[in-house]
């Protein structure tokens, strides 16, 4: 039996648009990290459909809507990021500092959109620092930077990722 694609956000944005609630289902990673903030209070339930309502009018990504219009602390999107994702969650550390030796054959520009940096090797494990440790292609580049290697991730905040976390690293 064929199931038709729903684009939910598009439904709940012609629903609220004609006065109705709305609760939609998200069967994406990001309606299961907003279903965690309410669970957990980071996001009022009465926020839920304006979060995503932001979201569709181009007011950012969902990161920066959830922290920046939401008010969401980065340790509680941290904490909810590691709960959808199955894995740690690493907060910046401005004391961290990149091995360089593991971006010998990196592009940093590249890390720098894609939002992933190697963090340490510990014999044939390279520990991944991500935004989305699901996401297929992004794991691909990684498994070949690191051929033969066990790779562990941690999911971290794209902000945190991006290139003031990038220019801090280097300087050491």
């Amino acid at each position: 039996m064929l199931r038709a694609q729903v684009n939910h956000e598009a439904v709940c944005e012609q629903v609220v648009s004609l006065g109705r609630r709305c609760k939609p289902v998200h069967p994406t990673v990001e309606g299961r990290l907003l279903e965690v903030l309410v669970q957990r209070g980071s996001v009022a339930e009465s926020d839920r459909e304006g979060v995503f309502a932001s979201l569709l009018s181009g007011e950012g990504d969902f990161e920066a809507v959830l922290l920046d219009r939401y008010r969401v602390p980065k340790a509680e999107l941290g904490a909810a990021l590691s709960e959808v994702h199955q894995c740690p969650y690493v907060a910046y550390d401005e004391r961290a500092v990149i091995e360089s030796r593991l971006l010998k054959n990196l592009s940093v520009d590249y890390l720098r959109k894609n939002f992933w940096v190697p963090l340490r090797r510990e014999g044939s494990v390279v520990d991944i620092l991500i935004d989305d440790p699901r996401d297929a292609d992004k794991g691909y580049d990684v498994r070949r930077a690191f051929p033969g290697g066990t790779v562990r991730y941690a999911v971290g905040l794209r902000r945190d990722i991006g290139a003031r976390t990038f220019d801090h690293w280097l300087k050491h």
